[in-house]
């Protein structure tokens, strides 16, 4: 467990990072400022869990509850879809941290799915620069990432992706509910099938399965798996009238 655990972390991170490295001997992964992020997020969340499962007895302070934490996060985190221990049963605030996981992704240029991320930073930023300007409307500042200045067109896109994502994600929502899934299951099957995570919450959670959804849900979930693991852009883009006109 604790192999897959490395090679799940491994595979979530930037294959340019990888090919600097055994390429150009550089090990330039702290460097990065989005593999800082993603290394934190997985210390934090893993620690979250670790502590709200052992407090509220779940486990008994052990190696096993450490490994449990670190593995659940990770393999939510890099959307493998592994479980090693039933989630469900953890404590409300461990759910709500992994029900957020389900957005999250790794970093981009990686095998993971989800949002990715270098969006989730970028938007972070925007929200910074907008605050800066509002209490400072004369004054001059820049988006970045790292050293890198961020054009505003890659804003504007990232802004898109994120509202259409949201959006997708209320709608598909709607829609498991609509087949009489609870509140829980139909976040999380909305959640797990845009981010392709795997198992979920409420009645597709790690001991469960998907196989009780009725043919239509698992319809929507085929297509939400597809828009998330392709960009959302590139297939909703096929029903674009102006997509198929010469």
């Amino acid at each position: 467990e604790i192999t897959i655990i490395i090679f799940m972390f491994i595979a979530a991170t930037s294959f340019s990072l990888h090919y600097l490295f055994l390429g150009k001997r550089k090990f330039d992964y702290f460097k990065d400022e989005e593999f800082r992020v993603y290394f934190f997020i997985i210390c934090l969340v893993s620690l979250i869990l670790f502590l709200d499962i052992n407090f509220n007895g779940i486990y008994t302070w052990s190696l096993t509850s450490i490994k449990d934490s670190l593995f659940t996060t990770t393999s939510l985190v890099t959307t493998t879809g592994f479980s090693t221990a039933d989630f469900e049963t953890f404590p409300n605030i461990s759910k709500m941290c992994i029900f957020f996981l389900f957005f999250i992704g790794g970093t981009a240029g990686s095998t993971t799915g989800g949002i990715k991320i270098i969006r989730t930073l970028l938007i972070l930023k925007y929200l910074s620069y907008e605050l800066k300007k509002l209490i400072h409307p004369q004054g001059v500042y820049s988006i970045k990432i790292g050293e890198t200045v961020v054009s505003d067109s890659i804003v504007k896109n990232t802004l898109g992706f994120y509202l259409f994502y949201i959006f997708i994600f209320v709608i598909a929502s709607i829609l498991f509910a609509c087949f009489g899934l609870d509140m829980v299951t139909s976040l999380s099957a909305s959640a797990a099938s845009l981010g392709n995570i795997g198992p979920g919450l409420g009645d597709i959670g790690p001991t469960d399965n998907w196989g009780h959804l009725p043919s239509p849900a698992k319809w929507i979930s085929s297509f939400c798996m597809l828009l998330g693991r392709l960009e959302i852009f590139t297939v909703m883009i096929l029903f674009s009238k102006a997509f198929w006109k010469k």
